[in-house]
């Protein structure tokens, strides 16, 4: 076989696993109309868009976001609680290409927030 082929195929294999351990980008809260931008460089994550609480946009809803263990996507960060000017602990994990999991404690129970990955964050009238 060619060596040219060879590489193009081990290229196109990882590439997928490489971007689904990437935090960085655009996720959408499955629960409700809220959009963050999450920059794993600067460790934040940004509210987008929140049709319920349009006042959040542009907060830091997540802030010190660093990798425990980036190869497996999984990471730590401070989740925003509510909209309130307090943080909480939370362990976040990407499952597959397009999935990230959150999970902070609130009180003494743990939530787990669902996020799906988007390529923009659309228009209100798009939806």
């Amino acid at each position: 076989m060619n060596i040219r082929f060879l590489l193009l195929v081990a290229v196109l294999l990882a590439a997928p696993a490489t971007y689904a351990k990437d935090i960085t980008g655009i996720w959408k809260y499955n629960d409700a109309a809220v959009w963050i931008v999450i920059d794993g460089e600067k460790g934040t994550g940004v509210v987008a868009r929140n049709d319920e609480h349009p006042d959040r946009v542009g907060k830091d809803v997540l802030k010190d976001l660093v990798p425990v263990n980036a190869e497996e996507g999984v990471w730590k960060a401070q989740i925003l609680a509510d909209g309130r000017d307090r943080y909480r602990d939370a362990d976040i994990t990407l499952v597959g290409l397009g999935q990230m999991n959150i999970k902070a404690k609130w009180g003494i129970f743990f939530r787990n927030f669902e996020w799906l990955r988007y390529k923009e964050v659309p228009d209100a009238y798009q939806e």
